[in-house]
């Protein structure tokens, strides 16, 4: 029987002779027959005049059936098939048959590596092979429940930039970076034990046993392996790049008892190693963090509607001739001494979010109809006008208040997510066809300057407090006069080769953004070489402390500049 395919038969309805000769004859066709009633490949039903109650629908399970009759007419073909069988053939026509099962049953493999592959698409990441988020999280809530006792660490792995790079270089080339990362870290793990998934575009995880006398400092040092083996500079798709990564890291059971709990808190510590190529442990300090932002959390619907919440106002100025430009209304929130960044991102998660910036917009409205003489700004993230009611009522606000869109500039963080943009980039340019004006705020702190500014209308680029003082913040490199003098900055800890680097930072953004027909503004003027420097340098305005504090809106017309003019 060398060389001859084994096929697990069941038969039906058959007498003990005709069944013995088409296994005969089928034998002799270099097919191994082995009649098995439990475990078969395909079933063969020998039909007379009526198909018995018991023999219909053989084939409502997923192994093929072929009907076997004497009998021959269009009726009884159409009611064979009717009740699930795959072909029809006569006794005799031994040829007809072998043909049919072997073909039946190569239909059959193929449905099951289709079914096998669709499972396999619907638990994996097709890029790198790895579990996808649904499925990773399902597999290490199965291992938390057969091994309580186990200490476990969990490993949230991001790459650093992917986002840049990619705008730079391609979507194809993501799919060589994210791959060529994958494939280095799947180097350092035991498949059989360790739980690897891609969890994000950017992100993959890693769960693994630990060893419970020393599991912190073998945590530890896994951390370390993966930022050995896959940071530095390598070559992508011909490329030569900087390849960065950040680890959190979550241990079972200190950190948390489920998944969930294990993945919220290597994310929050996730947060705390965004620097380049570092690692960081969930401690009881982002646990702290987490339990003061939960409470903010549930403290942000009832401050809106207890009018907690309210609008100071600071001005930009011009440094031509001293005059305010605009004022920015910032948000303040009574008793809590939160960011205002904080607050927005919380409140995006929570929910709150239309009805503060609700709240903002209607304040600024109302304070632009009591001071029509000056223009305002206020902060917008591109999340919300993604949201189509929202981006209407600010439409209908304006229209029923009669203010003029043109004293409204939306400021847009340059910190925003590029993909945030892409998708809010129909509306911006809507509200810009109305007449509002745009800027980019924080210019230079992020990672697509450059592509920000290529999709938002913006006549005013406010250039990040961080880069102005990193190039004027040492008030001894000035000089006597306050000059802004070639050569005068250092960057500390930057090293010789990084002397004087954010002060061509700082011209490069300015001489950039008078090239691209932009006003430039400084940010984060809170010293009188601030003012001078920048002044010196030919950016059109600057604000911050120096200048004046935000104020309340009955303080508007009070506000007193330290100059009247710089003619």
């Amino acid at each position: 029987m060398r060389g001859k395919k084994k096929i697990h038969i069941r038969f039906l309805g058959f007498g003990i002779s005709d069944k013995e000769r088409i296994k005969d004859e089928l034998n002799s066709r270099m097919i191994q027959i082995v009649e098995d009633d439990n475990k078969y490949d395909i079933q063969l039903v020998f039909v007379e005049d009526d198909i018995p109650p018991e023999l219909k629908g053989v084939s409502v399970s997923n192994i093929p059936a072929v009907a076997i009759s004497r009998i021959w007419n269009a009726e009884k073909v159409r009611e064979i098939f009717s009740y699930g069988f795959s072909d029809f053939v006569y006794p005799d026509d031994i040829d007809r048959l072998s043909f049919a099962i072997q073909r039946e049953l190569k239909i059959a493999r193929a449905r099951k590596f289709d079914r096998f592959y669709l499972r396999w698409l619907q638990e994996h990441d097709i890029t790198t092979d790895f579990l996808n988020r649904y499925s990773f999280l399902s597999r290490v809530n199965d291992f938390l429940k057969k091994n309580l006792s186990s200490f476990c660490a969990l490993y949230v792995i991001s790459i650093n930039y992917l986002d840049s790079m990619v705008l730079h270089l391609g979507r194809d080339f993501e799919d060589a970076l994210v791959s060529s990362v994958a494939e280095k870290i799947s180097k350092l793990l035991n498949p059989s034990v360790d739980i690897i998934g891609r969890i994000s575009w950017d992100k993959f995880a890693v769960f693994r046993e630990l060893k419970e006398d020393d599991f912190e400092d073998e945590a530890r040092q896994f951390a370390l392996d993966i930022l050995r083996s896959s940071t530095g500079h390598t070559v992508v798709e011909g490329k030569l790049i900087r390849l960065s990564l950040s680890i959190g890291i979550s241990i079972y059971p200190l950190d948390g008892q489920s998944i969930d709990e294990l993945l919220k808190n290597a994310e929050l510590a996730l947060l705390h190693a965004k620097s380049e190529d570092t690692y960081s442990f969930c401690s009881d300090f982002t646990k702290d963090l987490m339990k003061r932002n939960s409470q903010i959390f549930s403290e942000i619907f009832e401050s809106i509607g207890e009018g907690r919440f309210y609008l100071v106002f600071q001005p930009v100025v011009s440094l031509k001739d001293g005059r305010i430009h605009l004022f920015e209304a910032l948000l303040r929130w009574r008793k809590r001494s939160v960011s205002p960044e904080q607050v927005i991102k919380i409140a995006e998660v929570s929910g709150a979010i239309y009805e503060l910036s609700k709240f903002i917009f209607s304040k600024v409205i109302e304070v632009m109809q009591r001071y029509p003489k000056y223009r305002f700004s206020v902060n917008i993230s591109p999340r919300h006008l993604i949201t189509t009611k929202f981006y209407r009522e600010i439409f209908s606000d304006f229209t029923k208040s009669g203010v003029e869109p043109s004293r409204l500039c939306f400021e847009i963080s340059e910190r925003s997510v590029y993909d945030d943009v892409m998708e809010a980039r129909g509306y911006i340019n809507e509200l810009y066809k109305m007449g509002f004006d745009f800027a980019i705020d924080d210019f230079g702190s992020g990672q697509s300057s450059i592509a920000i500014l290529r999709l938002i209308p913006a006549s005013i680029i406010k250039v990040d407090k961080s880069i102005v003082h990193g190039a004027l913040g040492n008030p001894s490199k000035l000089g006597g006069s306050g000059e802004f003098e070639t050569g005068e900055f250092e960057t500390v800890g930057m090293g010789s080769s990084g002397k004087r680097f954010e002060k061509y930072l700082l011209e490069t953004i300015f001489f950039f953004s008078r090239n691209v027909n932009k006003m430039v503004a400084a940010e984060g003027v809170e010293k009188y070489e601030h003012m001078e420097g920048v002044r010196k340098l030919g950016f059109d305005l600057a604000q911050g402390f120096w200048i004046s504090c935000p104020v309340n809106e009955d303080e508007l017309d009070a506000v007193v500049l330290p100059f009247q003019s710089f003619e």
